[in-house]
């Protein structure tokens, strides 16, 4: 019952803060964005693994990639992962983010927000809400948020799935 509560507050909040912030919007594909930021939800293992082959690939492919991965729980697996992560630990009681991983990804610049959250968990939304990148792609979500792009991926397909939706999206988009 608490937790009903606390995520209606966090996404409550989520929409008197975008109401209040704007940011410059600018269109990228994935050939051109030379920085792309990804958040992720690392806590089922499945998930967290098909999202860090999917950010291996955008390395290859040249891109500079900021991670940062959430865990839904108060510690993180052992052992400790190797890339940037925060946890509930580190968050408010209406699951705002406020620790340094955290503040760090959102204050980072970068041309393209990637956001993997199947689970719709209000933390990993209010990391993609602050971000001020030029384009936020993400999971199509019930909840109020200012993604340029929302992607429809039924939970049993996957990251796998969303990377392919959005290259194919974004393989449509003409820049100049």
């Amino acid at each position: 019952m608490f937790e009903s509560i606390r995520t209606r507050m966090a996404y409550d909040a989520i929409r008197k803060w975008l109401a209040a912030h704007t940011r410059t919007r600018k269109t990228y594909t994935l050939e051109t964005a030379s920085t792309v930021a990804v958040i992720f939800d690392a806590t089922i293992e499945k998930t967290r693994n098909e999202s860090l082959a999917w950010i291996k690939t955008l390395q290859k492919s040249g891109k500079k990639v900021q991670v940062l991965g959430f865990f839904n729980e108060k510690k993180p697996p052992v052992p400790i992962p190797e890339f940037d992560f925060f946890t509930a630990k580190e968050t408010s009681w209406t699951f705002v983010p406020n620790g340094e991983k955290a503040t760090a990804f959102i204050a980072a610049k970068s041309d393209l927000l990637l956001c993997v959250n199947p689970g719709e968990l209000p933390a990993i939304s209010w990391v993609a809400a602050k971000c001020t990148t030029s384009m936020k792609i993400g999971m199509a979500t019930r909840h109020h948020n200012d993604y340029d792009l929302q992607i429809d991926t039924p939970i049993e397909k996957g990251v796998h799935f969303f990377a392919e939706q959005l290259h194919f999206y974004l393989g449509k988009i003409k820049t100049h």
